[in-house]
């Protein structure tokens, strides 16, 4: 939700095809594997069938999941989009980022820091240091561009998503800590993201 209109305030039109790109696989590999290793946990005593149907299930129940599918699909099929369904989607997509903002700020409203502190200081450690690191270290290897690797980089130093509260409400596990990581490393990334867009944008 904060990523959106963060990327294109700092890099405009071609930072967010890029930043697209990447929502579009994690989408598709992240949240299924989530959903995936949830099944199978909420389920590991029942019968093989049994786990694998609830899983298959986890993952098509899935919105962004089925949305990110269906648009390859439709991409791949080469099929054109409707002059009056494009311009609801460009409408729905202008409004996306301060909306977006919006909910960001209405979720944190119910999140609290209080208890397992360890844990969540931990993942926010994970999620704003070592992660954009490795990140960063990926585009090196890979030979990406500056503007590839700063959107890459800024992207996976993002505070953790509202997905991870909202999954780990879905499986009634971890709710307490989800949120709190949540609340803190969007509190955080304030300063961490600042310096990280004041050096690519130097």
């Amino acid at each position: 939700m904060l990523g959106i209109p963060l990327i294109i305030a700092a890099f405009g039109q071609a930072g967010l095809t890029i930043l697209l790109a990447i929502l579009a696989l994690h989408s598709m590999v992240l949240l299924s594997v989530a959903t995936v290793v949830a099944e199978i946990g909420l389920h590991s005593q029942a019968p093989l069938s049994r786990v694998l149907r609830a899983t298959l299930l986890g993952v098509l129940r899935h919105p962004i999941v089925m949305a990110v599918f269906l648009a390859f699909v439709w991409q791949a099929l080469g099929l054109p989009v409707p002059a009056p369904a494009r311009r609801v989607l460009e409408l729905l997509g202008a409004a996306g980022p301060p909306l977006a903002l919006f909910c960001l700020g209405g979720s944190l409203a119910g999140f609290s820091l209080a208890g397992a502190r360890a844990e969540v200081g931990f993942a926010s450690f994970l999620k704003l240091a070592l992660m954009p690191a490795l990140a960063w270290g990926a585009c090196w290897a890979l030979g990406l561009s500056p503007l590839e690797t700063a959107v890459a980089v800024v992207t996976s130093a993002l505070p953790t998503g509202a997905n991870a509260f909202l999954l780990a409400r879905r499986y009634e596990t971890g709710v307490g800590a989800s949120g709190a990581t949540v609340l803190l490393s969007t509190l955080i990334s304030i300063a961490t993201l600042s310096a990280l867009l004041a050096y690519f944008k130097a």
